[in-house]
C-alpha cells in the first residue's frame, strides 16, 4: 500500500540537492553573490532619542523616562528590521525582504532589472551606511535601507548584468 514512484524519489533528490541562500532555495545553476550587511546604523534614532531622554531626565524625570519608553519602543523597532531586512544578490536575480508587520519579499530576474541607485542621506554619511534602491521593469521599485556595503552592492550587480549582456554581444 505504501508505494513510491521512480518520480517520487527524483522529486525528492532534487530538492535535498538545492543550495539555500539566506533560507531562500536557488535554482539550478544559480550561485549566490552578494549578500547585503545591515549596517548597525539603524539604531542611531535610538541612541539619539536615549541621549535625549538624559538629558530631559535632568530636569523633568517624568518627561525622561516616557523618552526613555520611546526609545526602547525605537531600538527594538530597529532590531526587528535589522532581523527580516534581507537584500542579496546572485548569479541569476536579486532577492530582497523588507517589512515587520507587513513583509514585502521580491524576487527580480536580472534580466527585468531596470536600473539600480545608491542613495546616501548626511547621517548614512557619516554612520557608514546608504539606502539601495533597485527599479524592475515598469514602474515597481524597491528601497532597501540601511545598507552597509551598498556601493560594494551596486558594484557586484553592475557586474552580473554585464556578464549577461557579453554573451548575447558576442553572438551579433
Amino acid at each position: 500500500m505504501n508505494e513510491r514512484h521512480d518520480s517520487d524519489f527524483v522529486v525528492e533528490r532534487q530538492n535535498k540537492k538545492r543550495k539555500s541562500f539566506n533560507g531562500v532555495k536557488l535554482r539550478e545553476g544559480e550561485s549566490p553573490v552578494l549578500n547585503a550587511r545591515i549596517s548597525a546604523g539603524i539604531y542611531w534614532k535610538a541612541c539619539a532619542v536615549v541621549l535625549l531622554s538624559f538629558l530631559i531626565g535632568l530636569i523633568a524625570w517624568q518627561l525622561g523616562v516616557f523618552l526613555l519608553c520611546v526609545a526602547i519602543i525605537t531600538a527594538s523597532t530597529g532590531f526587528l528590521t535589522k532581523k527580516f531586512l534581507f537584500l542579496a544578490l546572485t548569479n541569476q536575480r536579486v532577492l530582497m525582504r523588507r517589512g515587520i508587520i507587513k513583509v514585502d519579499t521580491m524576487q527580480l530576474r536580472l534580466e527585468s532589472l531596470e536600473s539600480v541607485e545608491v542613495q546616501r542621506t548626511l547621517v548614512g554619511q557619516f554612520l557608514g551606511y546608504a539606502s539601495v534602491v533597485i527599479t524592475g521593469v515598469g514602474t515597481r521599485f524597491t528601497l532597501v535601507p540601511f545598507v552597509a556595503n551598498a556601493v560594494e552592492f551596486r558594484d557586484a550587480l553592475d557586474d552580473a548584468l554585464y556578464k549577461k549582456e557579453k554573451p548575447s554581444d558576442s553572438k551579433e
